[in-house]
């Protein structure tokens, strides 16, 4: 199960994370966000050099401020307080990868 993230848990769930971590800012009203949830379900299973976490962003108007979020299905990487990525939009598993680990990780 994926962790909600909010003003009270993002120190401990982020920025003290020894991972890297994911976070797909999404809206209950989004459909797109909604259908797309059990897939990003998936990939934090098969991507486990990463921690995945969720935002609501009519929960959390406090990180969608801080990360300046203006669409849903935002995703933002972590390395502690450092964002070192971010993609917008539905991602088939090829574009993820390729945003995850060669933009994250610089591995290719």
């Amino acid at each position: 199960m994926l962790v909600s993230l909010n003003y009270f848990n993002f120190n401990r769930e982020v920025v003290q994370n020894k991972k890297k971590v994911v976070i797909l800012f999404g809206m209950p009203w989004c459909r797109s966000c909604d259908a797309f949830l059990p897939t990003f379900t998936k990939w934090s299973k098969k991507y486990t050099d990463f921690d995945f976490k969720v935002c609501d962003t009519s929960k959390s108007k406090y990180l969608t401020t801080k990360f300046k979020i203006v669409a849903p299905m935002t995703f933002v990487v972590m390395d502690g307080k450092k964002e070192i990525n971010r993609f917008v939009g539905i991602q088939n598993e090829e574009t993820f990868e390729y945003y995850l680990l060669k933009k994250s990780l610089k591995i290719f």
